[in-house]
């Protein structure tokens, strides 16, 4: 083996493993995350769309819950009777998901470990709602507007789609792993071919600590 060889080989070695404890570092901080708030309650957007009127007399209801978590969304619509298809790349919120649904919960409940992008998405179903909180702003921009164009195609006439963005004024949240800020003109663009039916723009927080997201709550 050339030197020139060797150096590109050990090169490309070191930036894997680099990549690897990266990957793996995020994983854990995720799952140390889940664990430390894994008693919180669903996210309170959902109460603002009367989910239980609009689905009472449908005999099967689909819902997509990308980004899972803790699992809260996920069991909320469980205990309205939904059949749930909850996506995370983080093993760790596939096992909670699972330890939150009960027995009789569970035919009801796909478990699907993928991120957004690599998603099977023609194997999905149809779907009555899409749930994506505090999820879509670690894609970056080219993913993200895959992922949201295949979340309309896969959305019901009438059906729901829950969102949360991040403003592009925060600063109280690590942005080494969130790509995707958004201003309120960029915003606008995501909107067409839905029915706003409830949209905040949350901006709160200190100087040294900005909260900003838009909340969205749209309609096919």
């Amino acid at each position: 083996m050339t030197l020139a060889l060797y150096i590109l080989v050990t090169t490309l070695s070191l930036i894997t493993l680099i990549y690897v404890i990266k990957f793996y570092s995020n994983q854990m901080a995720w799952a140390q995350y889940y664990r430390r708030n894994n008693n919180m309650p669903h996210h309170n957007l959902l109460l603002k769309y009367p989910f239980a009127d609009k689905f009472k007399n449908q005999n099967t209801v689909n819902i997509l819950d990308l980004g899972a978590g803790n699992g809260q969304e996920s069991k909320y619509f469980l205990d309205m009777g939904c059949h749930v298809y909850a996506v995370d790349m983080n093993k760790m919120s596939i096992k909670l998901v699972n330890n939150k649904a009960s027995a009789d919960q569970k035919p009801r409940l796909n478990l699907i470990h993928s991120s957004f992008e690599k998603l099977d998405w023609d194997s999905l179903p149809d779907f009555d709602g899409v749930i994506a909180l505090h999820a879509l702003p670690f894609l970056s921009k080219q993913n993200l507007d895959y992922v949201w164009n295949k979340i309309q195609h896969k959305l019901k006439p009438g059906g729901i789609f829950i969102a949360t963005l991040f403003g592009d004024k925060v600063t109280a949240v690590d942005s080494s792993e969130i790509t995707m800020f958004h201003s309120l003109e960029e915003i606008q663009p995501l909107l067409e071919n839905y029915k706003v039916l409830f949209a905040e723009e949350l901006l709160s927080g200190t100087d040294d600590a900005v909260v900003h997201c838009f909340e969205l709550i749209l309609q096919k």
